[in-house]
């Protein structure tokens, strides 16, 4: 039923790990014919019921999502996975030969003290995928921050398992956008607007941070590719620190939009994905 289908597009419309955008657009019209606010929920579930209600939605596309891949088994997908651990990549990172951040699952405060004596600055991300939550006000999402001491007088001595690191300070970051073992690498000059230094994607609107063209060395690139192996992903974006001559290894995103590095460096990437695509397409074999 046709060779490939091109993931980056299709991944707005469904993504089975977690609340698609078209989940939320029906959800948002479902409350609006309703005459409710979209977060008001009070109205009309107890959190024990919504929790419940969510569970069985996300059922509902896991088994719609393995019913549309079984009809494209024979297809090539761009990525091959459109999710990967963060933890297990971590370690994988490092096997391989890079350098990661020292990296914790916490969920006691005296523990978290602990760590903080020991590197002094700490901090926390998602552990897995989180989609951003929508209210009618603002937009909560779920990016890197700092764990300081104002922190740690809020919190429990008891709490959730989270994700902990080391801070690792930077000159900048770099994304790459891997396509098939090509790379084309973007520098993020970020530190420097408090908004950003922890995490570029805290963008400051009013003073954007600068991002240009970056030529990889050839051992990290060669890094790069064996990780995308071994994690078995022909995509994919992945986020890198550099620091005294050092690159420290991050993250990768499988369904990273190769869009933000193509506008600002010019790489011509929607040319360069479509001319490869139609190569592996047998039919014009």
């Amino acid at each position: 039923m046709g060779f490939f289908f091109f993931f980056f597009f299709f991944f707005f419309f469904f993504f089975p790990h977690g609340f698609s955008p078209l989940f939320f657009f029906f959800f948002f019209f479902f409350f609006k014919k309703k005459k409710k606010s979209f977060f008001d929920l009070k109205n009309f579930y107890s959190d024990l019921e919504f929790t419940k209600y969510l569970r069985e939605v996300r059922n509902e596309f896991l088994a719609i999502s393995q019913y549309f891949y079984s009809k494209f088994s024979k297809a090539l997908w761009v990525p091959e996975s459109k999710t990967v651990n963060k933890l297990i990549v971590l370690e994988k990172a490092k096997k391989i030969g890079f350098n990661v951040p020292s990296t914790y699952l916490v969920s006691e405060k005296s523990n978290l003290i602990e760590l903080l004596e020991k590197h002094e600055k700490l901090i926390t991300k998602a552990s897995g995928d989180i989609w951003p939550i929508q209210t009618e006000q603002s937009l909560l999402t779920f990016l890197t921050k700092r764990i300081t001491l104002k922190e740690l007088e809020v919190i429990g001595d008891v709490f959730f398992p989270s994700l902990i690191q080391e801070e690792i300070e930077k000159e900048y970051e770099v994304r790459i956008f891997c396509f098939f073992g090509e790379l084309y690498s973007m520098a993020i000059l970020s530190r420097n607007d408090p908004t950003t230094e922890v995490d570029f994607r805290n963008y400051n609107h009013s003073k954007l941070s600068r991002m240009v063209p970056y030529q990889m060395d050839s051992k990290t690139s060669t890094l790069i590719v064996l990780l995308m192996n071994d994690l078995g992903l022909n995509t994919g974006s992945i986020d890198l620190i550099y620091k005294n001559g050092r690159y420290c290894f991050l993250e990768v995103n499988p369904v990273g939009q190769f869009d933000m590095v193509e506008v600002p460096c010019e790489y011509g990437l929607y040319e360069i994905t479509a001319k490869k695509l139609i190569s592996l397409d047998p039919h014009n074999s």
